[in-house]
């Protein structure tokens, strides 16, 4: 759990489900990489991520180089292919396959709420500081939709000497939520650890109320 001044990097790992917040005065600034309760990818982490992701992109686009430019096999050629690979690789994952950054600022003194989500495809909302009615602390729970499926799977692995640590299981997510006028609901953060759910809340209620002094 984090909640201080995050060190470099420290959100890029969504697996830390970590959080960066900041009081200054009237302003408090909320930095996450974990702010949705879904169920992911059909595939499991453990057999597919990011980085693999990006090996495979990199790995194809160096293949789809060498068809075009068919060098001569050479030892500098191939000194170069691995060059080329780690620069795709480390490109790829920083600006293709990388966790989406949620930023929420509230703004006592300008009255203001902005969100924005920093991405591929970014977004931002702004919202009344008048408007916010509550910080919700809440729970949702997401349950597997093929259970013969997933059995089947696991079998599979199984017989290969693979096993798949939480594959199928019952995901339950603590969230945090800004409720506004209207019934509008924005989920600022999720976490699978109950406590730095709760945790954060009361940052986001205490502050809102004014009594984090």
């Amino acid at each position: 759990m984090y909640t201080g001044v995050a060190e470099p990097g420290r959100l890029e790992n969504a697996m830390d489900a970590s959080y960066r917040i900041d009081i200054d005065n009237n302003v408090l600034k909320f930095r996450t990489s974990s702010f949705k309760a879904e169920r992911g990818s059909v595939l499991h982490s453990g057999i597919f991520s990011k980085e693999l992701a990006s090996s495979l992109a990199a790995g194809a686009a160096l293949a789809l180089i060498y068809l075009l430019f068919k060098p001569e096999p050479a030892f500098l050629n191939f000194i170069l292919a691995i060059v080329i690979f780690m620069g795709l690789f480390i490109l790829l994952r920083l600006f293709v396959f990388y966790d989406p950054l949620l930023e929420a600022v509230i703004d006592r003194a300008s009255g203001s709420v902005t969100v924005v989500i920093k991405g591929l495809i970014g977004k931002k909302e702004r919202y009344l500081l008048k408007d916010l009615e509550a910080v919700t602390l809440g729970r949702k729970v997401i349950t597997p939709e093929n259970p013969d499926g997933i059995r089947i799977v696991e079998k599979v692995a199984l017989q290969h000497g693979m096993a798949i640590p939480g594959f199928g299981e019952v995901k339950s997510f603590s969230t945090v939520e800004l409720q506004f006028r209207g019934g509008k609901r924005v989920m600022v953060f999720s976490s699978t650890e109950e406590p730095e759910a709760k945790e954060a809340h009361e940052k986001f209620k205490r502050f809102v109320e004014g009594t984090d002094a």
